[in-house]
C-alpha cells in the first residue's frame, strides 16, 4: 500500500501515522539529550554565581587578588545589604534554567536546581549564623 499507511509498517514505535520519525528517535533530538545530565547542570550553576560575584567584587575595587575575593564574600554573605549583590549573581542561573527547560534537558535541570538551592542554604545560614 502507500508509504503513508501505518498498518504496513512493523508497528515500530519510530514513525508516527504520517509517516514521519516521532521526537524521541531524531537525531537532533539524541544530540541534544547527550549532554542532559546533572553535572551539565550542577557544575555551571555553581560555578556562574561565583564568578558572577567575583567579577563584581573585583569591579568594586574592594579587593583585587582572588584569595581576597574569596574572604571578602565569606564575610560579606554574613550581612543583610550583600543579599541584593548575591541575588543579581544567581541571574545567569535563571537564564540557564529558561535554556534547559526549552530545550527539555529535564536532568541538566535538576542538577541546576540543586546548585542553585545550595548557593541559598549557604547564604540563609550565614545570616543566622
Amino acid at each position: 500500500m502507500g508509504y503513508y499507511n501505518n498498518d504496513d509498517m512493523d508497528d515500530d514505535m519510530d514513525w508516527n501515522k504520517y509517516g514521519h520519525q516521532t521526537p524521541n528517535e531524531t537525531w537532533v533530538y539524541q544530540r541534544r539529550k547527550s549532554f542532559d545530565s546533572f553535572l551539565w547542570g550542577f557544575v555551571p550553576s555553581f560555578i556562574l554565581p561565583l564568578l558572577i560575584l567575583t567579577l563584581m567584587i573585583y569591579r568594586q575595587g574592594v579587593a583585587k587578588t582572588v584569595p581576597d575575593i574569596l574572604v571578602y564574600i565569606w564575610l560579606a554573605s554574613a550581612n543583610y545589604y550583600f543579599l541584593n549583590t548575591f541575588i543579581l549573581s544567581m541571574l545567569p542561573n535563571m537564564f540557564l534554567f529558561l535554556f534547559f527547560y526549552k530545550t527539555e534537558r529535564w536532568k541538566g535541570c535538576y542538577g541546576l536546581v540543586l546548585a542553585t538551592m545550595s548557593w541559598f542554604i549557604f547564604f540563609i545560614i550565614r545570616q543566622i549564623f
